[in-house]
């Protein structure tokens, strides 16, 4: 299956099953976490001027968190989740089969300006790891001018720090081995349900991510549990938000039971990765 016919058949999957909730509202009154795909938000910040520094990207990007997590009545955590990038991994080799290539040096500093092609910071592993290392360390930075009563709960590298408006630490219980940001999000928001978060919300683009929540939902132990999608285009308004909840209900015993391996059938990442991971440590699929 090529990229585009995988990213059509993962656009057809989400918007068949919020056809079972067409007739309900969707809005969140209130909530208690919120996570965010990090490179996403990254990658949904446009660079304002040819001015711009990497301080000032970084800067927009705190200050989008804070409002989105502000949008919502509650909310006191908010976790920021990015990718990681090991030079051993089955991900690693797919991007070298593509041609990723970490030959262009990037130097990330607050005081530099961004390159006018945005896009070069996020063209390989190397330079998108460099980027969330500043972009965390911002955040760490900057804790006591933005925050008041929320935590920030920022993952890079395997280790994730907690940032209050009055110090950071790194949070032991959340580190993690995960490499894509669209699995270690659910282990955030099952830290969320088990640390005593009542409502989460996940904001992401990605197809996965719905079909992760609404496999994982009754593990993850949160009341209630919504996917923040969307977009505002040109001449429409497409951000919303999906209960898992309410569409949990609206699935079957054996549609929640086989919706994650019917999903894979259609070039979902994970799949394709874990048909590595087998072959690379010689495992059988079928056990």
């Amino acid at each position: 299956m090529s990229k585009g016919q995988c990213t059509k058949a993962k656009s057809d999957f989400m918007s068949k099953l919020e056809d079972l909730l067409a007739s309900e509202p969707s809005v969140v009154e209130k909530a208690d976490t919120i996570i965010f795909d990090g490179m996403a938000v990254i990658q949904l910040l446009q660079v304002q001027s040819i001015h711009n520094t990497f301080m000032d990207m970084a800067l927009s990007f705190l200050k989008y968190i804070l409002m989105k997590a502000r949008e919502v009545y509650g909310v006191t955590s908010i976790h920021v989740v990015f990718d990681k990038y090991r030079k051993q991994s089955p991900k690693s080799e797919t991007r070298r089969e593509r041609g990723d290539s970490a030959s262009t040096i990037v130097h990330i500093s607050g005081n530099l300006r961004v390159p006018k092609d945005w896009k070069v910071c996020s063209s390989s592993g190397t330079k998108k790891e460099r980027l969330f290392e500043y972009y965390t360390g911002y955040m760490k930075e900057k804790e006591c001018n933005y925050l008041t009563c929320q935590e920030i709960n920022s993952g890079n590298n395997g280790i994730c720090i907690e940032v209050t408006s009055d110090d950071w630490n790194e949070t032991t219980a959340l580190k993690s081995n995960q490499e894509e940001a669209d699995t270690v999000m659910i282990f955030h928001a099952k830290y969320a349900g088990d640390t005593g978060s009542s409502s989460v919300v996940v904001q992401s683009p990605d197809t996965d991510v719905l079909v992760f929540l609404l496999h994982h939902y009754k593990s993850i132990g949160a009341k209630s549990l919504y996917m923040s999608t969307g977009r505002v285009t040109t001449h429409t308004d497409l951000r919303r938000y999906i209960s898992v909840n309410r569409l949990t209900e609206k699935l079957s015993d054996e549609h929640s039971r086989i919706i994650l391996a019917v999903y894979c059938l259609t070039g979902c990442d994970s799949l394709l990765q874990a048909v590595s991971l087998a072959k690379e440590r010689n495992l059988c699929l079928n056990r």
